[in-house]
């Protein structure tokens, strides 16, 4: 019975979000359909002055569904597949919303973790939670 247990949990977790099928289309990447076009504008000009200005590359990525996925194991693979920062420094921020699930995560490359904690990651989703209401 357990193997059949673990054979199911591994094959649910098969059919997670297909980030494979997501592409970036610059720092704002609204898969859900959720934002108005001056609310993209006002982000992708924020995130564009802060690399500028920093060096810190910011991806905000919304989805309607992680599909079953963990928003964890969700946020690490797009991350990686979009190589969100500079290779060389990590620099690098994803904010992951997705819609349907409520759920939500902060990735941050190992270059910007001494700047910005797990801490502040849940201090900024937590700030912004009455908004994505």
């Amino acid at each position: 019975m357990k193997p059949l247990l673990l054979a199911l949990a591994l094959t649910t977790a098969a059919w997670g979000l297909d980030v494979s099928k997501l592409e970036p289309s610059g720092y704002v990447n609204d898969f859900a359909g959720v934002l108005d076009a001056q609310a993209r504008q006002v982000i992708e000009t924020y995130c564009g002055n802060v690399e500028r200005s920093t060096g810190a590359q910011i991806a905000i990525v919304t989805v309607k569904s992680l599909e079953g996925d963990p928003v964890e194991d969700a946020a690490v693979r797009l991350f990686e597949k979009w190589k969100v920062g500079n290779a060389k420094t990590d620099e690098g921020v994803l904010v992951l919303l997705a819609v349907e699930d409520r759920k939500n995560r902060i990735e941050v490359g190992y270059g910007l973790e001494p700047i910005i904690t797990d801490g502040d990651a849940g201090d900024v989703l937590r700030a912004i939670r009455p908004v994505l209401r």
